[in-house]
């Protein structure tokens, strides 16, 4: 939900893999959503994204940061070859549901709530 001038709600269906990636040498664990989000007053208006999470990690050793962003970076390009084989993905962004908000009350002002 965007607030401030505008206040528009978004409802997100979000369902995660039933197998979580983790890293047999890092014991790092990583989840995979795929969401689903559609403003409630324009339900054609979608965005459907596939997330990849660092979750948490099994080892009691303290962990390098730049060790968990390869590991990711890795899962990710997977993920991607995946999606793209079963013709799922249209490209790779850092593109939130905060920025999708913004988008669409900038393309469409009449969906932005009455001030």
């Amino acid at each position: 939900m965007i607030e401030g001038e505008h206040t528009l709600a978004l409802r997100t269906d979000r369902s995660r893999s039933t197998s979580w990636p983790s890293a047999v040498v890092t014991s790092h664990i990583y989840g995979i959503f795929l969401d689903h989000c559609s403003l409630l007053a324009a339900p054609d208006v979608v965005l459907s994204q596939c997330e990849l999470e660092y979750r948490r990690s099994r080892s009691v050793l303290d962990h390098d940061q730049d060790e968990v962003l390869a590991e990711m970076e890795r899962i990710s390009r997977w993920l991607q070859e995946y999606l793209t084989a079963r013709g799922l993905t249209q490209e790779r962004t850092y593109y939130s549901k905060r920025t999708f908000l913004r988008d669409v009350v900038a393309a469409r002002p009449d969906l932005a709530p009455a001030r």
